[in-house]
């Protein structure tokens, strides 16, 4: 809520009807209720130049409800019973500026309640004149921001969690859109968060890999998800991934959000697959060993049935292969 710049108390005794005369008293006993009833918390000071600056000559309900002062305790007071040691200085030296200079201020601080408990506020003042142009009062509308900066500390510090997680993360909406990812995702991934807030994260799968992202996300029977998959750096390259994914419900239990924790595996895939050569190649040629063999024998005889092709065998030999070993070697036979 602001105060008009140009608020005067004849813009506030003359802004009824014409056709409706309410006597001067009626109207500030309407203002006054008017002002009683608002959610917000308002205090009127006068325009006093003096040491004590001005000094409190109204305050509605809702701001003794939250600074803990009844109404005498607050008449004649400073707003200045309210600062304390974690009032911001420099904030309070705008607000005595604005008020020399005769013009509005807004601003943010820490007050304290009447048994000393500190609350965050933010608060405007508006100077209201006389027909003279001459200020008379200030009004001061306040709202206690408390929760709301708790609310943006918390915030915060779950973004920095998040941020020093040396696991990928990624926040899409319930339309699978992106809204949060972290500082790890953009190491592993190469793309940076103005790249890719609001994009649907396709962009980082393998073509074979669309359905089983989508999948993942429209599984509602389970609130979490895990797969191994291939992805694709924003430079082509490939990385794997072991990744869970977890379903976020709002209050009324439907999924809001999807929340995706990734780590690099693209490591112990490479191990595995070395593994897996040395188990099923020859460590000198290089070439499929007898147990392998079998297994690629197995695996086309059971494509051919699949597919009802036929598959063909051909088996090549080297006659007198020893002389060559003799002659030349084995390292030469083995590049033979």
């Amino acid at each position: 809520m602001r105060i008009n710049d140009n608020l005067s108390m004849s813009s506030i005794s003359n802004h009824a009807n014409e056709n409706l005369i309410i006597p001067y008293e009626d109207k500030a006993l309407l203002f006054q209720a008017a002002l009683g009833q608002t959610y917000s918390p308002i205090v009127i000071t006068d325009a006093n130049k003096g040491v004590v600056g001005p000094r409190i000559i109204y305050a509605n309900h809702a701001f003794q409800n939250m600074t803990g002062y009844t109404m005498d305790e607050l008449l004649g007071q400073s707003p200045k019973i309210l600062q304390g040691p974690l009032t911001d200085k420099n904030v309070i030296d705008q607000l005595r500026t604005c008020i020399n200079a005769g013009i509005p201020f807004e601003g943010t601080t820490i007050n304290y309640e009447r048994n000393g408990n500190p609350y965050n506020v933010e608060w405007s003042i508006s100077p209201i004149k006389d027909n003279s142009g001459v200020i008379q009062y200030y009004i001061s509308v306040q709202r206690n921001i408390t929760a709301f900066i708790q609310a943006q500390k918390e915030r915060n510090l779950l973004i920095r969690a998040l941020n020093d997680s040396p696991d990928c993360v990624i926040i899409t909406d319930s339309d699978n859109k992106i809204v949060f990812i972290n500082t790890s995702f953009e190491t592993l991934t190469g793309y940076q968060a103005t790249e890719v807030i609001g994009k649907h994260p396709s962009f980082l799968w393998i073509e074979s890999e669309q359905k089983l992202g989508t999948d993942a996300r429209q599984s509602n029977d389970h609130l979490h998800f895990q797969t191994h998959k291939p992805n694709v750096r924003k430079n082509g390259t490939l990385f794997y991934v072991d990744q869970s994914i977890a379903h976020i419900q709002d209050e009324s239990v439907n999924v809001s959000h999807f929340v995706s924790f990734s780590r690099d595996s693209t490591d112990r895939i490479s191990k595995e697959n070395a593994l897996k050569d040395l188990a099923a190649k020859d460590a000198l040629t290089e070439l499929n060993n007898r147990r392998s063999g079998e297994q690629l024998l197995i695996h086309y005889d059971q494509h051919k049935k699949h597919h009802g092709k036929p598959v063909c065998l051909v088996m090549l030999d080297i006659d007198d292969f020893k002389k060559i070993n003799d002659k030349y070697g084995h390292i030469a036979g083995d590049l033979v």
